[in-house]
């Protein structure tokens, strides 16, 4: 058993990879050894095929990603070997991440996003068995362009709304005075950028009085129109000296405004000169923006690495982060990552997607969804928010992917923390489906089935299969099911009606290719209650809703029913419903709006239905 983990020193800024490992099971283990220099981070360890370890980080002082080996069990390393050259742009963390309370020893005081490289191991018995595969992110590499002129700000300049403008390739002078407050009114510029724009942010800062402590100055930039933090960085080192940082490198994710926020510091007044010019992405750089995704491999134990390839196919102005490898008994590669592309306007909020490899990472198909939320990597808190790590394993041909993401948050608490969720789906031997999710749940008339895939082109039709129990044989279902849309990702859905209350059925689907193989999901067993006898609400789809939400309401009998959506104080904001209302489902859709036509503000809203004797309530939640 092997253990690696970074130590960080605040008192004189190091960040150390240890390591340490136990022969008896855990029992006991041995005093840990330092392995890499002190700007040392995100070490990953792996036993290769033939019993040797490996151990995988980033040296950000080096700007490279450096491997080690051991023969012996620990015992002994190797010499360091480059495993590639490496741009992490540190100053940028993913959007909306907030300000990182770490400290980084290759640029003390600046921000810091963790980059945990992954580590995974061929096992397969396939030609590439015992091939390493190491993933990461990293910035573009290019060249900034030139800065002419300057403005200096035009008080006053405290929020977007007068913010001083100025243009790309320009440098920003002003300063922020000191507050008794201990807190002091910001500086806001404003620019014009395009989608897919890179751009590079540099500067320093000058402290009065000078400072007995650590600290730097802070630009944060926020996306067009709104306050939603797109990137936080400091600009500015120790204030001793005042040597600049390196640049934050920020692709644009959308066409339209964009404000770099200077702060001050409290009690000490502050001058700033940042400049903002525009980067020229090679066209020989592996990474296409500010962070992509990328892979390599070693066929030797990690003595020797392929060359860098790029995994994540997001448009350029949307961050990837915390990739993870795999592969599965087949020899197949997998990657997953936290993926910004799913909001458009400010790239702010991750869901997770994934790619396979079918060539030992010489080509991938088309990346998938795998969480089925896009969630807002802020908080408010500098500690804390979804992301920080990811895993993925895979059993057989299956492939497990967990996460954390904040909807529990957005949807429900706002006190609540960050929570896991996971995805287990099996991809198709040849093509890039998968079913990234097959699930079900009891319905007033039957067992409502809901699945969604990622298709190639090549899905010819759905089957789905059902047994009277998880130990029983299947039979295929006779029912009319939707037909595949193409290479398009959907969801899906259908209500077994012939399903019977009181019973448990175990469902499989099928997805039959046009050249006659089939992919097949991992069975799920839905308990169906007895027959509802009240007024019952099926699950609203979609739910959270922006535009429009469908809600079915099961009637044991005829009565007359009220239908109404209303607010958390008992207010009704719509009718849906006023009437006899026959026995059965019946399915209304609301378009987000009050009676009065106005629409309705984002929150939860409660669905109620009264007749009959019985009332029953649902929640609903309204999103931008």
């Amino acid at each position: 058993m092997y253990v690696t983990s970074t130590v960080v020193q605040y008192e004189n800024p190091k960040t150390t990879i240890e390591f340490s490992r136990s022969l008896n099971g855990g029992v006991t283990w041995s005093a840990p050894v330092a392995i890499g220099s002190d700007s040392s981070d995100g070490a990953r360890a792996a036993v290769d095929v033939d019993g040797n370890l490996v151990i995988l980080w980033v040296d950000r002082g080096r700007d490279q990603v450096l491997s080690i080996r051991s023969t012996d069990q620990g015992a002994t390393f190797s010499s360091p070997t480059v495993v590639a050259q490496h741009a992490d742009n540190l100053n940028t963390p993913p959007p909306g991440t907030g300000e990182s309370s770490e400290l980084n020893a290759a640029v003390p005081r600046s921000f810091s996003f963790p980059n945990f490289p992954s580590l995974a191991v061929d096992r397969s018995a396939s030609p590439r068995r015992g091939r390493l595969y190491a993933t990461w992110v990293q910035q573009a590499s290019g060249e900034s362009g030139p800065v002419a002129g300057t403005v200096d700000e035009v008080e006053p300049n405290d929020s977007p709304a007068q913010a001083t403008t100025f243009s790309i390739g320009q440098s920003l002078l002003g300063g922020v005075p000191s507050s008794d407050f201990g807190s002091s009114t910001p500086d806001f510029f404003g620019f014009d950028g395009r989608a897919g724009q890179t751009v590079t942010l540099t500067g320093r800062s000058e402290w009065y009085p000078w400072p007995d402590f650590i600290e730097s100055g802070l630009a944060v930039v926020f996306c067009p129109d709104s306050m939603s933090s797109v990137e936080m960085v400091r600009t500015s080192a120790v204030p001793m000296g005042g040597e600049p940082e390196p640049p934050m490198v920020l692709t644009l994710p959308s066409d339209g405004r964009y404000y770099v926020r200077m702060t001050g510091a409290g009690r000490y007044s502050v001058a700033y000169q940042v400049s903002v010019a525009d980067f020229v992405v090679s066209p020989t750089s592996v990474a296409r923006d500010h962070r992509d995704a990328v892979i390599t491999w070693s066929d030797d134990g990690g003595l020797t690495w392929a060359p860098v390839r790029r995994v994540s196919d997001g448009p350029p102005g949307f961050t990837d982060a915390l990739p993870e490898v795999s592969v599965d008994v087949q020899g197949r590669v997998h990657v997953a990552w936290y993926d910004f592309r799913e909001e458009s306007h400010c790239g702010s909020r991750a869901a997770v997607r994934w790619r396979m490899s079918t060539d030992g990472g010489l080509t991938f198909h088309p990346s998938q969804l795998i969480s089925d939320y896009a969630s807002s990597w802020y908080t408010g808190s500098t500690t804390t928010f979804p992301g920080w790590h990811m895993a993925m394993t895979t059993s057989g041909t299956d492939v497990h992917v967990a996460w954390v993401d904040g909807r529990d948050r957005e949807l429900v608490d706002s006190a609540v923390g960050p929570e896991i969720y996971a995805a287990s789906f099996s991809p198709d031997v040849l093509t890039a489906t998968a079913i990234s999710r097959f699930e079900g749940e009891a319905a007033a008339t039957g067992v409502l089935l809901r699945w969604r895939i990622g298709g190639d082109g090549e899905d010819l039709a759905f089957r789905l299969h059902r047994a009277a129990d998880p130990n029983g044989a299947f039979e295929t279902l006779g029912m009319t099911l939707p037909a595949p849309d193409g290479r398009v990702e959907r969801d899906y859905e259908i209500t077994d009606t012939d399903a019977e209350p009181g019973n448990d059925y175990t469902y499989r689907l099928e997805i039959v290719k046009r050249n006659g193989e089939s992919v097949w999901s991992t069975p799920i067993t839905i308990a169906l209650p007895a027959a509802i006898r009240q007024l019952a609400w099926e699950a609203p789809r979609p739910n959270p809703f922006g535009d429009r939400v469908v809600v079915a309401l099961a009637n044991p009998g005829r009565a007359k029913v009220s239908v109404a959506v209303h607010d958390l104080r008992g207010a009704v904001v719509a009718h849906l419903h006023d009437g006899e209302l026959s026995a059965g489902v019946t399915r209304w859709s609301w378009n987000g709006r009050r009676t009065d036509g106005t629409a309705a503000a984002p929150g939860v809203y409660l669905l109620r239905a009264t007749g009959g004797g019985m009332e029953t309530t649902r929640r609903l939640v309204r999103v931008r």
